[in-house]
């Protein structure tokens, strides 16, 4: 659809217009939408950038993702990070995060 195709007319009450743009992350906090951008900046496309800024907001605010987790600030947590790849290309990064006080943690370990 080329910019002569769109019907810019406003048949509503409302005389809002659309926005389109290119190129545009929005999140709550300013250095995960500048993840999501680089993102698409380098080639991602929109689900790759929506993944780079949840990842930089997550990172880059760790007492508020411990506090929507409901771990204390002391709470002793096993983290796994898990990475899966496909055709040698990573597919997904996750991070699991167990707190201490809620699981029993044992290991065994053989030489």
């Amino acid at each position: 659809m080329s910019q002569q195709d769109i019907d810019w007319s406003l048949p509503y009450a409302s005389h809002r217009s659309a926005v389109m743009g290119r190129n545009v992350v929005s999140t709550s906090q300013p250095l995960a939408a500048q993840a999501g951008l680089r993102m698409l900046l380098a080639g991602g496309n929109a689900v790759d950038a929506a993944i780079a800024a949840a990842m930089a907001a997550t990172d880059g605010n760790k007492a508020a993702a411990a506090k929507l987790l409901g771990i204390a600030r002391r709470d002793p947590c096993l983290v796994v990070k898990r990475t899966t790849y496909s055709h040698g290309q990573t597919v997904t990064t996750v991070r699991l995060t167990h707190p201490g006080s809620r699981y029993l943690l044992q290991g065994s370990f053989q030489a």
